[in-house]
């Protein structure tokens, strides 16, 4: 699976003065990789002809296909220096002798998870929550957004689903569809890495990058406040010395109670530390 280790809680000495914020930071990295592959299955299920995918699917797919290391996938698409596709990558170059715009080029209605990672689009529809986002696909050039992860779906096989944006009342609008026609691959391939990989490691890795790092950074900065307490590492601690019989000779004393237990809870921990 993709996911980081961390420090067993178990080990954590409770009389570290940020054993709490160490806590909060391990529960809430875990979450938020957990949520991540929530996110990612909930936007994939949304895709024309994809039917439901569970997180737990999803996460097991990407691994497969793109390994179990999600926090370098970025690092391995620049390393890669795969090239974009452009217009003389374009399946039709024949353009409208009156409007002089590309002629097999058509609007593509964004689904709504997706559309909800998109600032930019080329065409919007509706208000507030009933906002609606489109992009101008120009077959043959890829678009880096969509998740390419299954590509046997009626997203990409067909144009499928037709309607009207901006429409008024006499009948006028755009058209638009709600699939590519085509696996809409943005990447061209080369000898270190094939267009849909590279597409992928940058899509996921970007978006890894941006949920999930934040909050490892966080966990870490908190483990270095940790050890930085305790004397480095947590690990088993070995007590030698020149004599065998008084192995404490010379050590100071930070040993605080009796009777303590593995773990306590955060929230009960701050409230007896006085944290508001």
């Amino acid at each position: 699976m993709g996911r980081r280790n961390t420090v067993n809680k178990l080990t954590l000495k409770l009389t570290a003065p940020n054993y709490a914020h160490l806590s909060d930071a391990i529960d809430k990295f875990k979450n938020k990789e957990a949520q991540f592959y929530q996110d990612r299955a909930a936007e994939l299920s949304q895709y024309p002809g994809m039917g439901y995918k569970g997180p737990n699917t999803v996460e097991r797919d990407y691994d497969a296909l793109l390994g179990t290391d999600p926090w370098n996938y970025k690092r391995e698409f620049n390393a890669a220096n795969n090239t974009e596709k452009n217009d003389s990558d374009q399946t039709d170059d024949t353009d409208d002798s009156d409007t002089g715009e590309d002629m097999d080029s058509f609007y593509v209605r964004l689904p709504e998870k997706l559309a909800d990672r998109i600032d930019n689009p080329d065409a919007t529809d509706g208000y507030g929550d009933d906002e609606e986002k489109y992009i101008l696909y120009n077959p043959g050039t890829g678009y880096k957004e969509v998740d390419l992860l299954y590509k046997n779906v009626d997203m990409f096989r067909e144009k499928g689903s037709t309607g009207t944006l901006d429409s008024d009342r006499f009948g006028g609008g755009t058209r638009y569809f709600e699939g590519f026609g085509e696996i809409p691959t943005r990447y061209k391939g080369n000898n270190n890495m094939n267009g849909r990989i590279a597409h992928m490691k940058r899509l996921i890795g970007t978006l890894w990058n941006s949920q999930v790092k934040p909050y490892w950074d966080s966990y870490n900065s908190e483990l270095n406040t940790y050890n930085a307490y305790v004397g480095g590492g947590t690990g088993t601690e070995v007590i030698t010395g020149s004599d065998p019989d008084n192995p404490w000779d010379g050590l100071t004393n930070d040993f605080k109670g009796y009777n303590r237990i593995d773990e306590l809870s955060s929230k009960l921990i701050k409230e007896a530390r006085g944290y508001n």
